[in-house]
């Protein structure tokens, strides 16, 4: 008997929030709890909106519901209520305003909360990838689902790489990105996003190397940059300008 999969936007949804209900106990499940709906709610109606306005009819916003999930994953705990709901506006609008043929540029996520890391001063946390085999096996299970498993190691190899060149090391972590469970969220579950990610092999492989190197070496800069969100928009760039131009093919 063949096991019907569901799609991959519900396995990304449920895998992101068995990584926040294996996390939520260091910060209370109350605390999570609100941080997870003024983070998803807003991305959620404002995606039903335009899409709404945009179509002419509903559409379950599920890719929303990731956006939003992640920027409550992603962004300290406690941080306060309209940060979260303007990061996950700002994702959302970056979504469906910031194209290039009728392709969204950059992964709204990282969009929204580098956005609100310079308006409001907050930081970054990564706070539910605290699970290393956690973070693995549902990465893995994600980024092969959607074909960009190849993308992921390559980041992680040139990231290891580059950091081993730099003779750096994370503070509190493994300096290996392969052993490092936010790294490892980072490329299984936003570097792959895969409206904002290559869609060829060669140009996957070029997407990563450049994001690995860059995430590398803006932490050779400053230790306490948002160097990973940083790193991915401009490999977001690298990707709509290639889809334009088709430097590599």
């Amino acid at each position: 008997m063949r096991i019907k999969l569901p799609d991959i936007y519900i396995q990304m949804i449920v895998s992101l929030l068995i990584l926040a209900a294996i996390s939520a106990s260091q910060y209370g499940a109350l605390q999570i709890s609100y941080q997870l709906i003024y983070a998803v709610l807003p991305a959620a109606v404002l995606d039903l909106f335009l899409k709404r306005y945009a179509l002419k009819k509903f559409v379950v916003p599920k890719s929303a519901i990731i956006t939003g999930l992640l920027v409550a994953l992603v962004i300290n705990p406690g941080t306060h209520w309209y940060v979260l709901v303007a990061a996950s506006l700002i994702a959302i609008a970056s979504k469906h305003l910031i194209k290039i043929d009728s392709r969204n540029i950059f992964n709204p996520a990282a969009f929204g909360l580098l956005a609100v890391f310079m308006l409001f001063g907050v930081g970054d946390a990564w706070w539910a990838s605290s699970s290393l085999i956690a973070v693995l096996v549902l990465g893995l299970l994600v980024a092969y689902r959607i074909k960009r498993l190849t993308t992921a190691v390559t980041y992680i190899a040139a990231f290891d790489l580059v950091f081993a060149l730099l003779n750096l090391h994370l503070v509190s972590a493994s300096p290996l990105a392969l052993l490092n469970p936010t790294i490892l969220f980072f490329a299984f579950l936003m570097l792959i996003e895969h409206k904002t990610s290559p869609l060829t092999l060669r140009s996957c492989i070029a997407y990563s190397v450049i994001v690995g190197v860059l995430s590398a070496a803006f932490f050779a800069i400053n230790s306490h940059a948002d160097f990973l969100l940083l790193a991915l928009i401009f490999g977001n760039l690298f990707v709509a300008l290639n889809n334009r131009f088709r430097w590599v093919r």
